[in-house]
């Protein structure tokens, strides 16, 4: 079975503030193309690992296929 999982760098605006790493792992293909793919690239929220994330705050987003 394949395995997916999930990588998002969250961007601030305040200067103290540093970008941080959200991660989840261990999804299905249909979660992150449902749950996450399809709402970042219509510029809705979406839930990552119990944050909810606006597309506009994401400095990066990856996604690793496992088997």
């Amino acid at each position: 079975m394949e395995y997916y999982h999930l990588i998002v760098e969250k961007k601030t605006y305040k200067t103290n503030e540093r970008n941080f790493n959200i991660y989840d792992y261990d999804k299905d293909k249909n979660f992150i193309i449902n749950k996450i793919i399809k709402p970042y690239l219509n510029d809705e929220k979406f839930i990552v690992n119990g944050y909810t994330l606006d597309g506009s705050l994401i400095e990066r987003l990856k996604i690793v296929k496992t088997n």
